[in-house]
């Protein structure tokens, strides 16, 4: 069996890159144990860093074989990832979360 789509979101904080590396591995071991076989040739790997000062990031290399990473996307297409991911999970039951907000929560939203 093969897997058509998939797709990971990992979160990079403090430029530790462990816990995505680990999320990743877990996913390999999965489709191992589910024998679904992964196509390397066609997996990508998309960073989207919206830090001013960027820094590199470690390649990704799953059962030793290198992902292709996909990079320099313009940034209309980063605003469109950002408002079609991120913002709408935000933005998702904003009315529920923001009335159990503190004060000082809401000085900083």
């Amino acid at each position: 069996m093969f897997a058509d789509n998939i797709t990971m979101v990992g979160l990079i904080s403090k430029n530790d890159e462990s816990a995505y590396r680990e999320a990743v591995q877990q996913l390999t071991a999965w489709c191992k144990a589910n024998n679904v076989s992964l196509n390397i040739d066609k997996t990508k790997e998309m960073v989207v860093d919206f830090r001013r000062a960027q820094s590199g990031h470690s390649p990704l290399f799953i059962d030793g074989s290198s992902v292709k990473r996909k990079a320099h996307l313009p940034p209309p297409i980063l605003t469109m990832f950002y408002r079609g991911t991120i913002k709408s999970i935000l933005s998702s039951c904003i009315t529920a979360w923001f009335g159990n907000c503190t004060v000082s929560d809401r000085k900083t939203l």
